[in-house]
């Protein structure tokens, strides 16, 4: 985690916080936060990547399947 946040800070430094290196490393760190059960705190993170890829008008988000949704809809 140590690790990311310094990431974090040194591409907000270099590139400021809407460029989309920036939010490959938000989203990298998300998902760390949740193998770490700190989903509360991903999510956060995901949603200021949804933002910035939004203004950025990039939006790869719109080809990725989180698995665990998948296996929510299979039990119903």
């Amino acid at each position: 985690e140590p690790l990311y946040l310094r990431s974090l800070k040194i591409t907000e430094r270099s590139l400021g916080t809407a460029h989309r290196d920036f939010a490959t490393v938000l989203t990298d760190y998300a998902m760390l936060l949740r193998k770490m059960h700190r989903k509360k705190e991903a999510r956060n993170l995901e949603a200021r990547v949804r933002v910035i890829q939004a203004k950025s008008g990039s939006d790869p988000a719109r080809f990725q399947v989180d698995w665990r949704d998948l296996r929510k809809r299979d039990k119903r």
